[in-house]
């Protein structure tokens, strides 16, 4: 992904995540599962972006001001000439000035950062997943909840300290992992803390969670992304909360029951509330608390009607977003730095092309157009517009049919050149593959060398006269 690309995808995820955001805050607290979902979707759309732009053929070209910059490279970084596959040579080697690798370094700097939030994540499952090995053991629960079933998990106690609250992880064998304290439980907390992780279950927060922190490496750089992660887990307690007061269970008891577990957590196993779903966390305990007693909890909840279209309102929100084509508006020294760049493209893939039969340069008429017969050599077809209006790129005709050869002065004589806007000096490439920005004292010996002419191969006929790569 070059630099331009980068930055596109980094504006619009950001506009995503902070649409997500405000429609979150839109909707009441009350309802914690739309939130949820929400939010969810921003995310999850977000990762979705590096993909879909590439893929969308049709953009709306939005034009950025001068003062925002996409890109520290190359302003065409992106337009890339293709080698032939039957020539035995290369294009002339050009002159390009030695650049400070800003884009391998960011890649470095990035990558160590995606690593660094992968590595951490996966030490917190392995952690769990030696906390249910070796130092747990499974047993056995007298349910006496109609909603509290012995189907959906493993159901372990700790032996260990780092463990101080319950906890579910795992998408297909979930497992419940009950602190070693547990066991002195009263019957009545061992069946809320139950409802409240087999809600996570059916929701399948630990999905979501896993799917958010891609992001969160994917994005490490952007504290959009870590404050979108942090709410997105608050909603899921509050709505496993939510689950647990609509069976019955008054707002009051399941509250207190909380209230002795939190005071029992200690720094320890933070990490392990990060990886798995636990049952409280330090932080947001005095809101959750106040959510719990509020007298609207037994009436929240949310349907498949708002999930789906929450679904289809952010799938068309992602796409519409993915669409919008950023563009700087660029200063008439950056466009003639880009018109200088695509001219050196089409000016090498013309070389490419001469190369390819048997050393001579595209022969057309002054009606054709030669942009057909150059085009299989460049990826982006871009490369043979102007960027500067009323500008335009253009073919010496006089060199059509020409053996390389036979140019006595490669380094002299135009090949293609920009014919540029009233008051703007030409951008000219060579035979030899170098292109130029002519000065005022250039332009007349640059007009007479596009009138020369050169010997061609019998039964050819010179051609007078310009093309124009329109």
């Amino acid at each position: 992904m070059n630099s331009a690309l980068f930055a596109e995808v980094l504006i619009k995820s950001t506009v995503i995540l902070t649409l997500g955001l405000v429609i979150r805050s839109l909707i009441k607290k009350e309802n914690p599962s739309l939130r949820h979902v929400i939010l969810l979707v921003a995310i999850l759309g977000s990762l979705a972006i590096p993909f879909v732009v590439p893929m969308l053929t049709v953009r709306t070209t939005i034009t950025l001001p001068k003062e925002l910059s996409l890109s520290t490279s190359q302003p065409d970084g992106n337009v890339s000439v293709i080698s032939s596959a039957t020539t035995s040579r290369s294009a002339p080697p050009s002159s390009t000035k030695d650049t400070f690798p800003w884009q391998e370094i960011a890649l470095v700097v990035w990558s160590i950062g995606s690593c660094f939030v992968l590595v951490r994540y996966g030490l917190g499952l392995i952690s769990l997943a030696v906390l249910r090995r070796r130092q747990s053991q499974p047993i056995e629960i007298l349910y006496t909840h109609p909603q509290i079933h012995s189907g959906p998990a493993d159901i372990r106690v700790s032996t260990s300290e780092n463990l101080r609250t319950a906890m579910t992880w795992g998408i297909f064998r979930p497992v419940v992992l009950l602190p070693r304290d547990s066991q002195s439980w009263t019957s009545h907390r061992m069946e809320m803390i139950l409802l409240h992780e087999f809600a996570h279950m059916r929701r399948r927060d630990f999905a979501s969670q896993l799917l958010v922190e891609i992001v969160c490496a994917i994005y490490w750089f952007n504290p959009l992304v870590w404050q979108s992660a942090r709410a997105l887990r608050e909603d899921a307690e509050l709505a496993a909360d939510d689950a647990v007061l609509q069976t019955g269970i008054r707002p009051s008891d399941y509250a207190s029951e909380l209230l002795q577990i939190a005071a029992n957590l200690s720094n320890k196993n933070l990490m392990l509330n990060r990886v798995g779903i636990s049952t409280m966390t330090n932080p947001k305990i005095e809101s959750r608390l106040t959510a719990i007693l509020s007298s609207n909890a037994k009436s929240r909840g949310i349907t498949t009607v708002s999930v789906v279209a929450a679904l289809v309102a952010s799938g068309i929100g992602v796409t519409a977003i993915s669409s919008l084509k950023l563009q700087q508006d660029q200063t008439p020294a950056q466009q003639r730095t880009l018109a200088m760049s695509r001219l050196k493209q089409v000016a090498l893939a013309t070389i490419l092309y001469a190369q390819d039969y048997d050393e001579f340069f595209p022969h057309v008429s002054a009606t054709k157009d030669v942009r057909p017969i150059v085009a299989p050599y460049i990826e982006d077809k871009n490369c043979f517009k102007s960027p500067r209006p009323g500008g335009d790129f253009l073919y010496n005709l006089n060199i059509g049919g020409i053996d390389m050869i036979r140019i006595p002065s490669p380094a002299e004589t135009p090949m293609w050149f920009e014919e540029p806007p009233k008051d703007l000096l030409p951008i000219v490439g060579y035979t030899d593959g170098h292109v130029k920005s002519l000065t005022e004292d250039e332009v007349v010996a640059f007009r007479k060398a596009l009138k020369q002419k050169f010997p061609r191969g019998k039964g050819q006929k010179p051609i007078i006269g310009i093309g124009m790569s329109r």
